[in-house]
């Protein structure tokens, strides 16, 4: 409520649609992960561009058997300062 008084309607607009975008970037971006099979990286679990939350959700495939898993790689994204 704060930020729509602050920035109006045109602004708060703006900063969603910013998210939007930026959360399509993010999830595009995992998407495109693949091993050299073209198997992904990672499966998402969020509904996608559907305009309801800029939120991505995904995790590891687990049909790839990776050595190592989410936890592992949530320690190492915050070694440069990512909070998942």
């Amino acid at each position: 409520y704060y930020k729509f008084n602050r920035l109006g309607f045109a602004g708060y607009r703006a900063l969603r649609d910013n998210q939007f975008s930026n959360a399509k970037h993010l999830r595009d971006a995992l998407k495109s992960f693949n091993c050299e099979d073209g198997r992904p990286y990672f499966m998402m679990l969020d509904d996608g561009d559907t305009k309801c939350l800029p939120v991505v959700a995904a995790m590891l495939n687990p049909e790839l058997a990776l050595p190592f898993d989410d936890i592992d790689l949530q320690h190492q994204m915050q070694q440069y300062h990512w909070y998942v």
